[in-house]
């Protein structure tokens, strides 16, 4: 029965990803950590955003739905770069095994979401040519360290929209020695200096919430970067919004 288990949920994972990268933002699985919601004109400022305004309504969707989280579509990562990792090019799967041009790696659905912040302080409005520009910063920086690609599987900019980052095929590089099945989200942000924006907080409420339903994550298994390694991430301001989550989700 266990191993029967696993597979579904490794099934379930794999269709998951493939929507994920897919044109339109379709999940073709028929399930996901989705709601849908009407589009709404948002002022420059998040922190003057109602979250009322929104009104999601969360559904099961099928095949052909466009995958929204609480303030709209998942950005795909075409939007902000070209560059597309290759399975073979040195990343890992991501359970950790190496990865190959020639094989297919069964999917594995992760057991454990990290958060962070990326330690920059964000001035001025949250438009959506800053998040573009602060993730292609963030994907230099990265690479500059001799990664592969960003170390994150996914980011929230200061509106709260959602960023695909890294595909999820592939194991994260956001916490040294930690990574393999370890969800990596992103708050942009220094959070030692800044407060999170409100749009930020109920988006991450949000993504949380559905990627530990969907993926049976465990509430007591979302951590704050710093409980996994020597570092202040995600930072003074945004780490006890993750211990409020993590508890009410537990």
């Amino acid at each position: 029965m266990g191993n029967m288990k696993d597979q579904e949920n490794r099934r379930r994972f794999l269709l998951t990803t493939a929507g994920l990268l897919a044109a339109g933002c379709q999940y073709n699985s028929g399930r996901g950590p989705i709601s849908t919601s009407a589009s709404s004109a948002q002022a420059d400022d998040p922190q003057n955003l109602d979250s009322d305004d929104f009104n999601p309504r969360e559904e099961i969707v099928g095949k052909g739905s466009k995958a929204e989280f609480l303030y709209g579509p998942l950005v795909l990562r075409q939007t902000w770069t070209k560059t597309t990792p290759r399975s073979g090019d040195g990343l890992n799967w991501f359970d950790g095994s190496p990865s190959s041009k020639s094989r297919i790696k069964s999917a594995v659905p992760p057991n454990r979401i990290t958060v962070h912040h990326d330690a920059m302080h964000w001035a001025g409005g949250h438009s959506f040519a800053k998040s573009v520009d602060r993730l292609r910063t963030i994907r230099k920086g990265h690479l500059g360290r001799g990664w592969n690609d960003i170390g994150y599987h996914f980011a929230i900019d200061g509106r709260g929209r959602i960023w695909q980052c890294r595909p999820l095929q592939f194991q994260g590089a956001h916490v040294r020695g930690e990574n393999p099945r370890n969800l990596g989200v992103l708050v942009m942000g220094n959070f030692e200096e800044q407060k999170p924006t409100r749009n930020q907080v109920n988006a991450l409420d949000d993504a949380l919430q559905r990627f530990c339903a969907y993926y049976k994550v465990p509430g007591r298994r979302i951590y704050g970067h710093r409980e996994l390694g020597q570092t202040a991430c995600p930072g003074k301001n945004l780490f006890p919004e993750v211990q409020r989550i993590r508890n009410r989700i537990s």
